[in-house]
């Protein structure tokens, strides 16, 4: 994980969340009103930012650092 300080989207928040609360992912997609493969590249791009590999170590990291509850 990167240990500087990053800025956290609202967005980012409620994705998480919702994928904390076991979501499916296409179901959050459609809700944004954003197609599959863009929530994909969107997840790709959030776990770069937060420097971990998976969805898993994703909602992990929130929940550690309080983040989303």
């Amino acid at each position: 994980m990167k240990s500087i300080e990053i800025q956290i989207t609202a967005d980012e928040k409620t994705i998480v969340s919702r994928l904390a609360k076991g979501e499916k992912a296409e179901d959050i997609a459609a809700d944004l009103s954003i197609a599959s493969g863009t929530f994909a590249n969107t997840m790709k791009a959030i776990r770069a930012k937060y420097g971990v590999k998976n969805t898993v170590e994703l909602v992990a990291y929130f929940l550690r650092e309080g983040i989303i509850k």
